[in-house]
């Protein structure tokens, strides 16, 4: 079975195309300062933010998404079973909504993704198979290879922070070579390690963690640059659990952002004929 022509993307179409440290650092700038030598420069890491918080509020006024982002990505799922690529057409729109979408060599897509208003839909025309659920994690998992809430898929595909509730929780951060980690924490339990670039105020890292000891996942942002007035990582590399290879590397190209988008293309109409499977 063929895709209606009405559930195409290409209607939306893109172009082409350490303790004793800062004591150390105050007496060797003393002592330069005296001897008439050049002066120690304090690392942008230690200078740059004045607290957690302060880093953070940094890395979302360059990563604050308005509008919906539409891009081309190349896919690569990682599994036990072996290696999946494939070509998609990717709109989102923060918080939720997603549409994806398989662009073929031949032929028409064989798989369409949309959430909007915290429902999910999924076709297979192939299969002649048209999902239909609530937007939960457990359900994305079934088609996108880390369960995770929406949101959270969408701040990594767009490099992000995840969103932090601050109560009950704290925030810590460390100056790491030439980056800023911040710790967040919740009492006897690690959450997340975000890796901040301070030259650039982006995020390079993130870890989030399942319990004291295992990883959910890390990612990796790479490859910036920026799109109107935002910084989007055009490379995201995500791992999960303790795999030495990433779980799912994105690669994107012909970035757009948009200030508005027809709310329908978010939407998945029921093909004609099609049964609807719900998801529980």
């Amino acid at each position: 079975m063929s895709a209606p022509s009405n559930l195409s993307l290409r209607r939306y179409a893109f172009p082409v195309g350490l303790q004793l440290f800062p004591a150390f650092v105050l007496i060797i700038s003393f002592l330069f300062a005296f001897s008439g030598c050049f002066p120690v420069k304090v690392p942008i890491s230690v200078a740059n933010f004045s607290s957690p918080e302060d880093a953070l509020e940094k890395v979302a006024s360059k990563a604050h998404l308005k509008g919906t982002l539409k891009a081309i990505a190349r896919m690569e799922i990682i599994t036990t079973r072996g290696r999946y690529p494939a070509r998609v057409a990717v709109i989102l729109q923060k918080p939720s909504f997603l549409r994806v979408e398989t662009i073929p060599l031949i032929g028409s897509p064989d798989f369409f993704l949309a959430v909007k208003g915290n429902v999910l839909k999924v076709f297979l025309p192939r299969k002649g198979e048209f999902y239909i659920g609530e937007a939960t994690a457990k359900n994305l998992y079934s088609f996108f290879p880390i369960s995770l809430p929406l949101e959270e898929i969408l701040s990594i595909m767009t490099g992000s922070c995840p969103v932090i509730d601050e109560r009950g929780q704290t925030l810590k951060g460390i100056p790491e070579g030439k980056l800023y980690r911040i710790e967040v924490t919740s009492p006897n339990k690690k959450n997340r390690y975000l890796w901040i670039d301070p030259a650039d105020n982006h995020l390079v890292r993130v870890d989030a963690f399942a319990d004291q000891e295992n990883i959910l996942y890390s990612v990796r942002f790479e490859d910036f640059v920026r799109v109107e007035n935002v910084i989007i990582p055009q490379k995201v590399t995500i791992a999960t659990g303790k795999a030495d290879k990433p779980g799912i590397t994105i690669l994107y190209s012909d970035l757009q952002l948009s200030a508005e988008t027809d709310p329908g293309v978010f939407d998945l109409p029921l093909p004609p004929g099609v049964e609807p499977i719900m998801m529980n």
